[in-house]
Parts: C-alpha cells; sequence; structure tokens
C-alpha cells in the first residue's frame, strides 16, 4: 500500500514480502516474537522506532496476524491531521472511529497537537475504542514532548496495557543490511527490467559500514542508484563507494550550509530552510511547522 497524502486510507489486502522481516538482530528477533504471537490477544500495540525505520511493515505484519485480517484496515496518517479531515475523522458517524471489527492504523500519533490528543484521548475513553477495533499505533518517542510527556501516551500504555514494540536502527542492526540490500536490489530490477545479479564483497561490507542517518528510507535510495547506474551483473565497491560518498556529502553539506545559504530563487531558499529545520526537529513535522509559525499543510506543500 502506498502513501496517499490524506489522512484515512482504506485497504483490505497487504501484502509485505516475508524476506523484509529476516533478521539477525536479538532485538528484533524479540519483537517478531510478540508479533507472532498477536493473533491470540487483542491488546493495542504502540510501535516504537525512529525514522525510517521500517514502522510501517511491521504494523502491516501486525494486520495479517490479528483477529480482524479480514476487515477493511485503515490507515490514520497523523501527519495530515488537520482541517476538515481531522473534524470529519473525529466527528463523523461515518469514520472509522465509530466502527466495529476493524483494525486503526495511527501512523506517527505524535504528529498530533495537543488539542487533537486530547480529542483523541476522549473518544478512547468513552466509546471503548479499543475493545471494538484492533488499535495500533506507530511513534518517534523522544522526538515531540506533547506526547511524550502526555496523558494520551499514558493512555495507551499504561492503561489499555498496549504491548510496546521498537523497532531498532539500521545501524543498530547492520548484520540485516545484506540481506536488505538484496531485498531492495530484487524490488529494482523487477521495476526497470535490469539483472543486477548481486553485490561485491566489498560493495556489501561498505554499505554495512556506512553511517545510515535515515534508516531503511536512505538505504532504499542508495540502492536504487546503484542498480541504476551499475554497468554490470554486479554491483561493484567502486560503484557503490562514489554514491556513498555522495550521499555523505550532501548530508554534511545540509547540516553546515543549507540553512545559510541564500543562492537561488526565494522557493529553493524556503525550501532549504523548511528542510534544515525538518532535521533539527528530528523530522517532525508538526513541531517543524510550529517553529516555523506555519501549517503543516503549507510545510509540506514547500517541499513538493
Amino acid at each position: 500500500m502506498r502513501e496517499t497524502g490524506t489522512l484515512i486510507c482504506w485497504a483490505t489486502a497487504i501484502s509485505v514480502s516475508q524476506r523484509f522481516f529476516y533478521t539477525l538482530s536479538p532485538a528484533l528477533k524479540a519483537a517478531q516474537t510478540e508479533i507472532q504471537s498477536f493473533r491470540f490477544f487483542s491488546r493495542p500495540v504502540l510501535i516504537n522506532g525512529p525514522f525510517g525505520s521500517g514502522k510501517n511493515s511491521f504494523a502491516f505484519l501486525l494486520y495479517q496476524n490479528n483477529n480482524h485480517q479480514n476487515s477493511p484496515l485503515a490507515v490514520i496518517d497523523c501527519s495530515f491531521a488537520e482541517g476538515k479531515d481531522w473534524d470529519y475523522f473525529i466527528n463523523h458517524e461515518d469514520s472509522p472511529l465509530y466502527g466495529t471489527g476493524y483494525t486503526i492504523f495511527f501512523k506517527d500519533i505524535h504528529l498530533l497537537n495537543q488539542r487533537q490528543q486530547n480529542q483523541l484521548l476522549t473518544i478512547l475513553r468513552t466509546t471503548a475504542l479499543n475493545r471494538r477495533n484492533q488499535l495500533i499505533f506507530s511513534c518517534i518517542l523522544d522526538s515531540c514532548s506533547t506526547f511524550d510527556e502526555n496523558i494520551l501516551r499514558n493512555e495507551i500504555v499504561n492503561t489499555m496495557q498496549a504491548l510496546t514494540i521498537t523497532i531498532p536502527a539500521l545501524n543498530d542492526r547492520r548484520e540485516d543490511i545484506p540481506n536488505l540490500a538484496t531485498l531492495y536490489l530484487s524490488e529494482f530490477n523487477a521495476q526497470i527490467a535490469k539483472q543486477t545479479v548481486a553485490f561485491e564483497p566489498e560493495a556489501l561490507q561498505l554499505l554495512q559500514e556506512f553511517n545510515w542517518t535515515n534508516n531503511l528510507y536512505q538505504m532504499r535510495s542508495v540502492i536504487q542508484e546503484l542498480t541504476l547506474c551499475s554497468e554490470s551483473s554486479f554491483i561493484t565497491e567502486k560503484e557503490t563507494r562514489k554514491v556513498l560518498a555522495k550521499i555523505s556529502e550532501e548530508d554534511a553539506s545540509s547540516q553546515k550550509n543549507e540553512s545559510l545559504s541564500l543562492e537561488g530563487t526565494l522557493d529553493e531558499i524556503t525550501k532549504r530552510i523548511i528542510r534544515q529545520v525538518l532535521k533539527e526537529e528530528n523530522m517532525n513535522q508538526s513541531s517543524a511547522a510550529k517553529r516555523l509559525n506555519i501549517g503543516r499543510s503549507t510545510l509540506r506543500r514547500h517541499l513538493l
């Protein structure tokens, strides 16, 4: 399922490659054991992990394994929680909040502002939402004090006794990088009708040693570029070193100069400022928008 840029997205069939969940990481193995036993109970689940760590995929795996898997999945993208869409979601009788037998996935719940968190808290406390539906939440803890220190998180974790699953950063599960790299390579081969068979051992070693600042999102982008620029059936050490050097240079340049550069059009300068603030706010759109004194829809429009 792809992101649609809307608050509510319905899905009836989710397919996630099981190879994505193959892991040598002890922390991730523990999380998977909890997920595999999930069908036997109906507690809410809170999935915590850094930006780009694969929280969505684990939410979809939970959906595949719970007792509501034959009913639709409602994905609530909290980065789009504003205006009429949010009012409809909270108040309208056709909202998934007032249905029964669904799986409702609140994606990036930490992005809700204080008012929205209070509104959702009221729904949770007064409508028995978690007894009528399977609830899954994802968040980046320690990125938004209005959620970390708020009674909504306390309600989810302590009162509702949510199962908490922590997804480690890619830098903390480097043993999984060869498998993930091969998985992404197969995906891009199919998309561009190419037959890049594998990585040279030295290329894989470079991938395992790289500092992945944006986790799987960044790695997927790197493998896509390597697939496109590969000149043989194997991705070489030279090609990998070149792409990773470029990524490192872009990261360094962004951190040091992006917010200071006044080159280009007003729109380009605005984008650089917004991207810099986003990085400083751990990619939290709500916090970045608040700091810039603009709405989240305005922030996203500038990034298009």
